[in-house]
Parts: C-alpha cells; sequence; structure tokens
C-alpha cells in the first residue's frame, strides 16, 4: 500500500483481461503504439486528440499517433448512434489485428446508459447479467486463466459473472475508467477502481475500448491506493500481447491516475448521486448485433 505517495513505476523493471463463429476474416493490420502490429492500435478510440496532451512533449510516438488520430476524425465515428439514458448498451474491448490474429472482440459486457457528459460516459452494469468472452485454450497468464490471440476457437462463451452491481465512469480527458460498486439498497457507492484503458470510441450498439490489463485499487476513503494485475501485465508483454511503447503509455496512465487521486481531482472528489443508478428489476442481455465490428 501507498499513502499519498504515487508508486514511482519507472523504477521497478515492468517488461510485461479482462465470444459466434465463424471467425472473421484478417484485415489488414494496422500499426500498434509503437509502430508494429503486436500493440493496441490507439487510432479506432477517439475522434479528437485532446489526449495527446497525456504523452509527454519528447515522446518519440506523438508523431505517428496524431497522424492515425487525424485519420480516425474523418471515419464513421460520426455517424454511429448517440446513446441515451437507459438505452442498453454493449462495452467491448477490441484487440487489433496482429500478426496472428485479426482484428476482433475479446469480451463485451451488457450495462444501461446512464449519461453522455462532455466531461464523461457513465453505465451502470447490473447483476446477473451475462458477459461474453472468446471461447478457447484459457491456461495461460501467472493464474493460469489467460488466453493467446492463437488461442481463440473463433467463438464465444458465456463469460463469469464476477462482478456485483456497479457503476463505471469514463473520463474524457483521461485514460482510465473508474468502477464504484452500488448498493442498491443503502443507495450508496463504495470502494474506486482504476480500470486502465484506450478512449472509448461509440459503436452501433454500445461503446468500444482496450483493457490496458494494468489497474490501480483505491480505498473507500482515498487514502491509500496500490497497482493491480501487475504479474498479468508483464505476462501480457513478456508474450507480445502489449508491446513495450502500450506497456509504457500505461504505465504513465497509471502514473497520472495515482496522481489524481492524491491531489483529489475531479471526479475523486465530486459528489456522485449525479450518476446513481434507479432500480433495476431485470438483468439486461448484449444487444443483438454486439459481436458484429463496426467498419
Amino acid at each position: 500500500m501507498v499513502t499519498r505517495q504515487p508508486r514511482d513505476l519507472a523504477a521497478r523493471p515492468m517488461t510485461a483481461h479482462r465470444d459466434t463463429c465463424p471467425r472473421p476474416p484478417p484485415q489488414e493490420k494496422n500499426r500498434s503504439v509503437g509502430g508494429g502490429t503486436t500493440g493496441i492500435n490507439l487510432q479506432v478510440h477517439r475522434t479528437d486528440a485532446n489526449w495527446l496532451r497525456l504523452l509527454e512533449p519528447h515522446d518519440s510516438n506523438t508523431n505517428h499517433i496524431r497522424s492515425e488520430v487525424h485519420v480516425a476524425i474523418g471515419g464513421s465515428q460520426n455517424r454511429l448512434p448517440q446513446h441515451s439514458l437507459g438505452d442498453i448498451v454493449a462495452w467491448r474491448c477490441i484487440q487489433e489485428s496482429r500478426c496472428d490474429s485479426p482484428r476482433h472482440i475479446t469480451y463485451a459486457m451488457p450495462a444501461i446508459m446512464l449519461s453522455d457528459a462532455a466531461d464523461s460516459i457513465a453505465i451502470h452494469h447490473v447483476p446477473r447479467s451475462v458477459p461474453k468472452r472468446r471461447s478457447g485454450s484459457r491456461v495461460q497468464g501467472p493464474r493460469g486463466n489467460r488466453m493467446l490471440p492463437s488461442g481463440w476457437d473463433g467463438c464465444y462463451e458465456n463469460a463469469p459473472t464476477f462482478m456485483g452491481e456497479n457503476v463505471r465512469v469514463h473520463l474524457k480527458d483521461r485514460q482510465y475508467s473508474i468502477l464504484r460498486d452500488w448498493n442498491a439498497a443503502a443507495r450508496q457507492f463504495r470502494g474506486w477502481y482504476i480500470n486502465l484503458e484506450l478512449p472509448w470510441k461509440s459503436s452501433h450498439c454500445g461503446y468500444d475500448s482496450a483493457d490496458l490489463i494494468l489497474d490501480v485499487v483505491a480505498s473507500d476513503d482515498l487514502k491509500s491506493w496500490r497497482l493491480k494485475d501487475e504479474d498479468e501485465f508483464r505476462w501480457a508483454g513478456e508474450v507480445g500481447i502489449l508491446d513495450s511503447s502500450t506497456m509504457g503509455f500505461a504505465e504513465r496512465q497509471a502514473r497520472l491516475a495515482m496522481d489524481d487521486i492524491a491531489h483529489l481531482r475531479w471526479p475523486f472528489s465530486a459528489d456522485w448521486s449525479r450518476w446513481a443508478p434507479r432500480a433495476v428489476s431485470f438483468a439486461p442481455k448484449l444487444p443483438s448485433g454486439w459481436d458484429q465490428l463496426d467498419g
């Protein structure tokens, strides 16, 4: 645990998540953050380049990332539907094209839309709703429950419902979302789980992103915090799921998130009642077409 002192990731070596058939045909490989084809592609996740200010000015990747974001501005994003309060949406984790697999959805969770504001997007995860994940060989990683891209059989299966009721708030000027447990009976939020991920892109059925594996967990009173899943993060680097540039990007976002907590920046200092969900008596299912990628 670290109390009021963000951990220095740079001081510790780190070399390295969250399914219908058939498998989609291979597509043209896209450049990753580091310019290769094994990392996570940034161009598909925003229609503006505001997030680039979070990269250090000397970052050697800034120029080619900026050009990719410029290409994305002219894409089909603006023609996608706007999601409204009460809509059932899918939050999807996307794996970009690699040498051993095409671009595809790795994980999808149903949720209820709460808000899409200028500063944030909020969705409500409801108990008993069933997410989907890739099916295949899942025996890799530090805990023996991870899948290499080559282990996917092209199909999907029900995923374990490991989460209770929570609200997920994605900040539009940050590369993370905050998940907080929701106690419906007491109408109270508890806990702080900071999920490092790429900026969300609106899709035909909800929102697409890419999980960066490394996370931050903070105490309820925000007086202490720690990194989470460091071992899986290192493993992902060792096997090539994340390249070195993507890992460096994730580490910078972890430092930024911990600094936001340390200084109680918004929304860690906010009144979260604006995101308090209504009572829901049903478990939403993934919307039709959730397994179809947008162009």
